[in-house]
């Protein structure tokens, strides 16, 4: 008849069978089907090639290429992203380094001193004296040193790839963090060019303020003399004066927000924004916007995104820690082994002399665990999902920004192109009714209309060239501009 320990053998050996035939892989295919191209394609088939790595220098402005490549090598927030990633690149050293054995060398010294009282008895003492020819002292002295050393190793053996999925996630994580400084990179150089632009943009803005100023105020004086030879009435000297107040009062703020779009930049670049200066610049940022590049595919996302590369191998850590917790299952080994020599010395007792040396073999097999590991199983199974389901969002919302910042900059450009025929009109208009005025055929009130309307559309010229740019910016950001693409992180692939 089958003993108990037999029983008990058995089924540790069934469930070893059963447990090892549980897959450890999952599937980190996307669910999203990639169109063959974007909506508004159209518009990058009228553009150029760019090197969407260092996209910037499609501006052409000197000043702006200096200005990036400064912050993308002094800015504090790469020099954090980097420090991350050293960090996260050390814990997978770590994950990794525990797949091997483990060695150490031991020692250790020590001293005593003491008297133990001889309660041998009187029979014992009299064998001593009948043999060793010598009464026992009433008490024995314990004086002495001791010392050892050796050699202690353990290792255990990663059979069904426990510890490997551990190093793979830890590894899967390290890139992960990676791929998140280099995103840094592109939120930097974007914001370098936001602000360098809206800086350009305001200090257009205040130069067509000052010319407005200039000409009222001409415009003023022309008033004034008249008045004073009673050609005109007080009304009209009193609303171009009005006029003129009032352009004053909107040039004041302009000042102030270009200095701040100025200090942004230095914080960007790492400086004192106290002693940082925006140089002037032979080039026109605004009227010189690059077209939008030809040739990008929506496939191109997944090896472009930072964001989405992080996904995916987000999808394959989680991947590995499932693997790792379905590992639990399985039965673990252990081999550990130490070597000693050593020596112990009393005054009144014989020296002792050795070595030792010890192996031992184990193996863990978990038989009852009410359910912790099955537990731990669905929570990672749970958390897999979750990642697979945001890695399918982070490429819906990269395509949906590609369209969307082309489809903006699209209708930017026709609005350019109508105001920049409005402008032509407007200036027509300006001028013949300073002509009309002159002999007598229109109010002033007319001229000083005209030339704020001018005003007003030049504005929005400058605005509209302004949003042209920052939708340029955020189209090559949305494309993953910014940062060398150097391997793709995975497998991780939409249909």
């Amino acid at each position: 008849m089958m003993n108990f320990k037999t029983c008990i053998w058995l089924l540790a050996g069934v469930w070893l069978l059963l447990t090892a035939c549980q897959p450890t892989t999952v599937n980190t295919t996307s669910q999203i089907e990639l169109p063959a191209q974007y909506t508004f394609a159209g518009l990058a088939d009228n553009g150029v090639e760019v090197d969407i790595a260092h996209w910037w220098r499609s501006w052409g402005d000197t000043c702006l290429n200096q200005l990036i490549e400064k912050a993308l090598h002094n800015n504090i927030d790469i020099k954090v992203a980097q420090a991350r990633v050293l960090e996260a690149r050390s814990f997978a050293d770590l994950a990794r380094a525990d797949l091997g054995p483990m060695v150490g060398v031991n020692a250790h010294f020590g001293g005593q001193a003491g008297e133990v009282d001889n309660n041998l008895g009187a029979e014992v003492n009299s064998l001593s004296t009948s043999v060793l020819g010598q009464d026992l002292s009433d008490s024995f002295s314990v004086n002495g040193i001791h010392y050892a050393y050796g050699i202690a190793a353990s290792w255990e053996p990663d059979i069904f790839g426990k510890k490997q999925s551990d190093a793979d996630a830890a590894r899967y994580a390290a890139l992960g963090v990676e791929e998140i400084a280099w995103g840094t990179r592109i939120v930097v150089a974007a914001n370098v060019a936001d602000h360098y632009v809206q800086a350009r943009s305001i200090a257009r803005q205040m130069q067509l303020m000052d010319d407005t100023i200039k000409t009222v105020t001409e415009m003023q004086h022309y008033v004034a003399g008249r008045f004073g030879a009673g050609q005109t009435t007080r009304f009209e000297l009193a609303d171009v004066e009005t006029r003129l107040t009032a352009l004053y009062a909107q040039r004041a703020p302009l000042q102030a927000l270009h200095d701040l779009h100025v200090r942004q930049i230095a914080v960007l670049l790492g400086e004192p924004p106290q002693t940082f200066t925006l140089q002037e610049s032979k080039s026109d940022v605004l009227a010189q916007l690059p077209p939008a590049p030809r040739g990008v595919v929506p496939s191109d996302l997944l090896l472009r995104r930072p964001d989405i590369r992080a996904r995916a191998l987000a999808l394959y850590a989680f991947s590995a820690r499932l693997a790792s917790s379905r590992a639990d299952l399985l039965p673990r080994f252990y081999i550990s082994f130490l070597a000693e020599d050593g020596h112990i010395g009393l005054s009144d007792l014989p020296n002792v002399d050795g070595w030792m040396g010890l192996l031992d073999v184990g193996v863990h097999l978990p038989i009852f665990t009410s359910g912790r590991i099955q537990a731990n199983i669905r929570a990672s199974e749970a958390r897999l999902d979750e990642a697979a389901r945001q890695y399918d969002k982070s490429i819906l919302k990269a395509l949906s920004e590609v369209d969307s910042t082309c489809q903006m900059r699209s209708a930017l450009n026709a609005r350019s192109t109508f105001l920049d025929k409005t402008i032509s009109k407007s200036e027509e208009r300006t001028h013949a009714a300073k002509m009309l005025y002159t002999h007598g055929e229109k109010a002033f009130q007319d001229v000083l209309d005209a030339e704020l309307a001018t005003l007003q559309y030049r504005n929005r010229w400058v605005e509209t060239r302004l949003n042209m740019a920052q939708a340029t910016i955020r189209l090559y950001q949305a494309l993953g501009g910014g940062w060398p693409v150097h391997d793709q992180p995975g497998q991780c692939q939409g249909k």
